[in-house]
């Protein structure tokens, strides 16, 4: 309480003081309702790569949990560019437990399955003090009852992907940027790589490059939201 009063708690969306997301504007957060293919951005059901779309060391699905609308938006800038920690997880412990659940997951033995969150690079995440992925990760650890992998290095300091224009350079500024660090501990594991938001997909392709090359039999992105 004394907390509260030293550090009153102010809405993200509209500002109005008293809990991080009012009752209004917690309603406006929506499940995700349409899965696309990660290629081609078209209608796919569970976030399945379509089979013409598929590529060698590609991405085998991705799915997102919200809708990236205007609530959605201002919950991500506010934990990329203000550092709010507690926000966002509180935030996400918001969600229904039926929203982290997903027909990909329904289908697949516990075992062979491995949620890896998308490492920042060290110094960015110094410079920030903690990965948003990793928030998401853990919840949906908890909510699943997959494990949590930590096989997956960041080895190159990319831009962020938000400031650069086209894809074709999204895809260039990320390119060689992981290294596996544990190949012995994926190799015919599917790994679901999780991320706060994915607009082209291209860090979590990147990602499953080096995962691939290195043996896991297939990856999925699961994301926070999907922008556009």
């Amino acid at each position: 309480m004394l907390l509260d009063l030293l550090f009153p708690k102010y809405c993200i969306g509209c500002a109005k003081l008293g809990r991080i997301l009012c009752d209004t504007c917690r309603k406006e957060i929506k499940p995700s309702v349409l899965d696309v293919c990660p290629y081609c951005y078209r209608n796919s059901p569970g976030g399945k790569t379509h089979e013409r779309c598929q590529k060698r060391n590609g991405l085998d699905g991705a799915i997102s949990i919200v809708r990236y609308n205007a609530i959605a938006k201002k919950i991500v800038k506010n934990i990329k560019y203000r550092l709010a920690y507690d926000t966002f997880n509180q935030i996400v412990e918001l969600f229904p437990d039926h929203w982290w659940r997903t027909e990909i997951f329904q289908r697949l033995p516990r075992e062979e399955v491995l949620i890896q969150p998308i490492p920042l690079h060290s110094a960015r995440l110094k410079l920030r003090g903690f990965n948003q992925a990793e928030i998401v990760a853990r919840h949906l650890s908890k909510e699943t009852g997959i494990s949590i992998t930590d096989c997956l290095k960041r080895i190159k300091n990319t831009l962020p992907q938000a400031k650069i224009a086209t894809r074709k350079e999204r895809e260039g500024n990320i390119k060689g940027a992981f290294a596996v660090t544990n190949e012995d501990l994926i190799r015919g594991k599917t790994i679901i790589l999780v991320d706060d938001i994915f607009t082209s997909a291209s860090t979590a392709k990147e990602a499953t490059t080096a995962l691939k090359k290195r043996g896991a039999a297939k990856v999925f992105l699961y994301a926070f939201a999907h922008g556009s």
